[in-house]
């Protein structure tokens, strides 16, 4: 992109259909993001996941989360509509998790949310449904649907 565009991402996955019972039936998924500003690498966000080598439901990957929501944020610093949106990132992270020790047991959706670099944000959460990501989801699309942003909500149907 270029220094002064303004580029938003979200990565939603799921383990599978998971109302059908189907959890991590599938026999590997790949994905990369790369962000450049000016030619400059600014994001590399590489997953990998094979569930016949890996163990799903083991604490060192996903435990009982079965959905996942990434958002990037990359803009210039200096741009009200970056400064706008980073700071409802910001907003939407979890409360008491600015430290080292904090308790997620018993909740519906975990949220982490860092400034990467000076023109970055990246927003990590997991679910155990998509559901739980929803209203996450719904505070970002309403984010960008006031007038200084889209001026719209992009998911809102026309009809």
């Amino acid at each position: 992109i270029e220094p002064d565009s303004l580029l938003l991402v979200v990565d939603w996955f799921h383990s599978g259909r998971m109302d059908q019972g189907e959890r991590f039936a599938f026999s590997e998924l790949h994905s990369e993001l790369r962000v450049r500003v000016a030619g400059r690498l600014v994001v590399l966000d590489r997953f990998a996941f094979c569930p016949e080598e890996h163990i799903a439901t083991s604490p060192a990957n996903f435990a009982g989360h079965q959905a996942f929501f990434s958002v990037f944020l990359v803009g210039n610093p200096t741009d009200a509509r970056f400064q706008h949106l980073g700071a409802m990132l910001e907003q939407l992270k979890m409360l008491g998790s600015t430290g080292p020790h904090f308790n997620i047991n018993g909740l519906d959706c975990v949220v982490s949310v860092a400034k990467a670099r000076e023109n970055v944000y990246v927003l990590r959460a997991a679910a155990q449904g998509r559901m739980a990501l929803q209203p996450l989801c719904e505070e970002i699309l309403e984010a960008l649907a006031r007038e200084e942003l889209l001026g719209y909500n992009p998911l809102k149907r026309k009809y």
